[in-house]
């Protein structure tokens, strides 16, 4: 008895299912119509079907099959709720073959219960020019399978819109061998058995979700000489439950301005980079795990024999949680590593002593900030130069450094006046913030002063006064200070520069309320009012390109003597592009002149289109922004919104051109946000700190 039942077991696989091609013998596209197979009876359980020619599939399915099969070049389309696959006969779910279309309809659910010896879905390397898609509203749960998603073509395609769930995988959740995977819908991996996506391909994650969680190896790994673009959100929960990392690559990682990436608590590194490229435009928010030793890092950057480049660019966040162990890095740049920054990266928890841990090359650069809170940079090998900002409250120095340490921009250290500390090369060419005696710098009446050795723009309230060269030597046009001492900044956060003594403007003989010139259009308008006349004969605006050579653009006869207020304007039809400067001259009926400060006007190109202009771009909680719309027409009715990361839109004004605008954002969390005028891509990036 025994032996006879197990014969039939052995048995079932090989008998309870048939071949049923799809022949639309009934003219329909009814799943359930008999005669629209080749049996002229409709599949049952544990069939295998085969579709060969172009049909959109309705219905519904009494039975399961197990599997679905594209040949013959068909485009199929399923427009129905159908599950495949059982488990137990060995075959992918749903295969399609050279030149084959396989899309689920909006509104439609397949879910597919192969055994987990086969995929869910599968495009074999012999299958040229296949593809597979999830239709905006369609969703895809693989319930089970080696490999979820497998595409191993070259030229084959694998497109999602709706939404696309995998479980317990054996091996990886999505597998591309080879081809491209666009995303712009909902991927769920959960309990991969190895990567959550494997990418030995092209992978595109445009607007999408992607949520990775408890994958037995890494949340994602990225192959080297291949590329993966991140343009929305990722998150990498408990990846490499044993030794693996959140994000591994070796190719080119793309994380785009609207992109978000969080990985937590990784098994090993939450990104390591073992080759290739990573560029982050967008943000990135890590945390190491909770058991962490010192080889267990936010983000490790090549290694000691692999040259690998982590790049983090302007008014962009990368924020590290070291973890509560204190042995766990933020970030560690081995011997053949290179950290370019110029956006903020902060650091928080794990070693406070190897927050930064460096054996190759960083950067700072212009714009940058890195932030270490109560921690610091190890330089142990290589060289770290700061073009920046380097902040840290730590006791000491907030840089250790035996190999060799440059600053040629700022630092804040609560306790320490020392860029850095050690026995490397320490060479400071920089602003220590917290000494007022490097704040503070004496001009001595001459218009030109030394701040830093790195190439800044500076302002005076929300006037450009020009920008330091190399050597951080600045010139400032003549009267083009507002007054002596003045404050000068340059957008990175607590840099403020007091100058003394510095050229100041010359009195008017009469008394300005206010001078203006903000750009209209493709013009420039300047605006001033009086409010006392002694004397005056006239008045000329002139303008400049560099602030020190003038010309005439007009002349306005003035009131000779008035204790009124009295408007006068002038529009420059022809003025510059780029940066120009404007002042106006004065002269008395005795031909006296005398002169007013400067104002600075940044016109776009005058053949390209109205753009917005926003300052500041990087801000505090609560603080206000302003929006020139000078280049718009004034008669234009603009419609701007603020937009999230993840592109949800919290505020909208409707706003008038060839204005200058003051408009609250409230009480937002900090991070990035972008403002748009809707109808044209014309966009700006604010961060709020």
């Amino acid at each position: 008895m025994k032996k006879t039942l197990l014969l039939l077991l052995i048995s079932l696989p090989f008998l309870a299912f048939s071949q049923i091609v799809w022949d639309g013998g009934a003219g329909t596209t009814n799943w359930q119509d008999a005669n629209n197979w080749s049996t002229d009876a409709v599949p049952g359980a544990g069939d295998l079907v085969e579709i060969g020619t172009d049909v959109t599939i309705t219905g519904s399915a009494p039975n399961d099959p197990s599997q679905i099969k594209i040949t013959n070049n068909a485009t199929v389309v399923l427009n129905l709720d159908i599950t495949v696959g059982d488990g137990i006969i060995s075959e992918h779910a749903l295969q399609i073959n050279s030149n084959g279309s396989l899309t689920i309809a909006s509104g439609n659910t397949v879910t597919v219960n192969p055994p987990g010896t086969r995929n869910g879905v599968s495009i074999f390397a012999s299958a040229s020019d296949a593809s597979f898609s999830i239709a905006s509203g369609g969703t895809l749960n693989v319930l089970q399978a080696q490999h979820g998603v497998s595409n191993a073509s070259a030229t084959s395609s694998v497109n999602n819109e709706g939404t696309l769930t995998i479980g317990n995988t054996s091996g990886e959740g999505i597998r591309l061998v080879d081809g491209s995977f666009t995303n712009s819908g909902t991927i769920t991996i959960t309990n991969a058995g190895s990567d959550g996506i494997d990418n030995d391909g092209t992978f595109q994650n445009h607007a999408g979700n992607i949520s990775i969680e408890d994958a037995n190896t890494n949340g994602i790994l990225n192959r080297t000489g291949r590329s993966f673009t991140n343009g929305s959100v990722i998150t990498i929960t408990n990846p490499g439950l044993t030794t693996d990392d959140g994000i591994s690559s070796e190719g080119t990682f793309t994380n785009n301005a609207s992109g978000s990436i969080t990985v937590t608590k990784a098994g090993d590194d939450c990104i390591e980079l073992t080759g290739g490229i990573f560029t982050n435009h967008g943000s990135i928010d890590v945390t190491v795990e909770d058991n962490a030793s010192a080889n267990n890092n936010g983000i490790a950057v090549g290694t000691s024999s692999n040259a690998a480049t982590f790049t983090n660019t302007s008014s962009n966040f990368v924020d590290i949680d070291g973890g509560i162990s204190t042995s766990g890095r933020g970030i560690y740049v081995y011997e053949m590593g290179t950290l370019n920054n110029t956006g903020t990266i902060e650091f928080t928890n794990g070693n406070d002593a190897a927050r930064l841990y460096t054996r190759g090359l960083v950067v700072n650069d212009i714009g940058g900030v890195l932030d270490m809170t109560d921690g610091r940079v190890n330089v142990n090998q290589g060289t770290l130069t700061n073009n920046g900002l380097v902040r840290s409250t730590r006791g000491t120095s907030g840089i250790f450094n035996t190999a060799t340490a440059t600053n040629n921009g700022f630092f804040n250290y609560t306790a320490n006046n020392n860029f850095s500390v050690g026995a490397g090369t320490n060479n400071d060419n920089g602003i220590d913030l917290n000494d007022p005696a490097e704040t503070t710098i004496d001009a001595g009446g001459a218009c030109n002063i030394n701040i830093a050795a790195a190439s800044y723009e500076y302002f005076d309230g929300m006037t450009s006064v020009g920008s330091t060269d190399g050597s951080g030597s600045i010139t400032f046009a003549m009267d083009i200070l507002s007054a002596d001492p003045v404050t000068l900044t340059n957008g990175l956060p607590g840099v403020s520069i007091i100058v003394e003594n510095v050229c100041a403007a010359a009195v008017l003989p009469i008394e300005l309320v206010y001078f203006q010139a903000r750009p209209v259009g493709k013009t420039v308008l300047i605006e001033w009012q009086t409010a006392l006349e002694i004397n005056n004969e006239f008045m000329v605006v002139q303008r400049s390109k560099d602030g020190r050579h003038f010309e005439d653009v007009g002349l306005v006869e003035g009131a000779g003597y008035s204790n009124e207020r009295l408007n006068y304007q002038l529009t420059d039809r022809n003025p510059l592009a780029g940066t120009s400067y404007y002042r106006l001259m004065q002269v008395d009926y005795d031909g006296t002149e005398t002169f007013s400060e400067v104002r600075a006007v940044n016109l776009p190109q005058l053949d390209s289109e109205a753009d917005i202009r926003v300052f500041p771009n990087i801000l505090s909680v609560g603080q206000e922004i302003r929006i020139d719309l000078g280049a718009f027409s004034e008669s234009e009715t603009i419609q701007l919104s603020l937009y999230n990361h993840a592109g949800q839109s919290l505020k909208t004004w409707s706003l008038y051109g060839g204005n200058l605008e003051v408009l609250g954002l409230g009480q937002l969390d900090p991070g990035m946000y972008i403002l748009r005028v809707e109808g044209k891509s014309l966009t700006q990036k604010i961060v709020i700190r």
